[in-house]
């Protein structure tokens, strides 16, 4: 008799856009976990952006404005997804305010 297993912790889907000179992903979107805070997307797209700690790194939510990391994924994306996607805005260097 199979064991039941716990279901996956909701996801949300993430497309990341480039700003300005910051490198282009071959890959855009990808699915994180809802329940994580926003901070692991900066780690996320950090690493996968291969960036030393070092260089800056600017997160920005619908052109307009930068989440606090300690914000859950999953709250951001209930206000500020658009068709079902959360767009997150990436440069290397601070491009709104």
């Amino acid at each position: 008799m199979a064991t039941p297993t716990a279901p996956s912790p909701p996801k949300t889907k993430i497309q990341f856009v480039p700003v300005g000179s910051a490198p282009i992903l071959t890959k855009t979107k990808y699915k994180l976990s809802s329940s994580e805070p926003f901070s692991s997307v900066s780690m996320f797209l950090r690493r996968i952006l291969a960036l030393p700690q070092e260089t800056g790194l600017f997160i920005y939510i619908g052109n307009s404005f930068s989440p606090n990391p300690m914000e859950l994924v999953g709250e951001i994306d209930k206000c500020f997804s658009v068709n079902g996607e959360l767009q997150v805005h990436y440069c290397l260097q601070e491009a709104w305010g």
